[in-house]
């Protein structure tokens, strides 16, 4: 069987959450849409589910049925607080992270093995280092933020990256992608290298 390919950008519906950082994943989507020909297949579906955040894995169990998507085809893109801003991480068969959405989908697959591209939008200070907001509510609170003036004149080139990332994925594989994007930092702010 050929392969199908799923690729889900996790958000919230609704003007409400639309250029909050929680839905950097919808944006990304959004810039494929847009590129169908960096894709170029008619055997890749984009899915931004409109479900909230924590009932996505229902709209991708759906999918995954109708068009016989295995979960290791599966490609999901969503935002991190654990990673600085525009830094890109893919990896494969790992858990949530505390993400709802993934978790989500993790209990509507019952696998973790799918693809995971994780958005850093946590910003840092010169030296490089997270300012990420302590206590969930605060976290919660950035997560449903609009991104500030200084990091929305990133967010172009991030999604843009994002995007690339996704058509290598399918194009040449995980392995490949991640050896590429996983080093990149897209700010020039110096993190050490993480697996996955």
């Amino acid at each position: 069987m050929v392969a199908r390919y799923l690729v889900v950008g996790l958000g919230n519906p609704g003007v409400t959450y639309e250029r909050t950082r929680h839905n950097v994943g919808f944006m990304i989507i959004d810039a494929l849409e847009q590129a169908q020909a960096v894709l170029g297949r008619d055997d890749v579906f984009l899915l931004k589910p409109q479900t909230y955040m924590n009932k996505s894995g229902e709209a991708v169990r759906e999918v995954c049925r109708r068009e016989k998507v295995r979960p290791e085809d599966i490609i999901v893109v969503h935002d991190d607080v654990d990673l600085p801003l525009g830094t890109l991480r893919i990896g494969f068969g790992r858990g949530s992270g505390g993400h709802r959405g993934v978790e989500s989908i993790i209990r509507a697959l019952g696998t973790k093995d799918f693809t995971r591209l994780r958005v850093g939008v946590v910003p840092t200070t010169i030296m490089g280092k997270l300012k990420k907001p302590k206590g969930e509510g605060k976290v919660v609170g950035h997560l449903l933020g609009m991104f500030a003036r200084g990091e929305q004149k990133k967010l172009e080139g991030i999604v843009e990256r994002a995007a690339r990332a996704v058509a290598m994925i399918i194009e040449h594989g995980r392995e490949r992608a991640m050896n590429e994007f996983n080093a990149d930092v897209s700010l020039g702010t110096p993190t050490r290298r993480r697996r996955g």
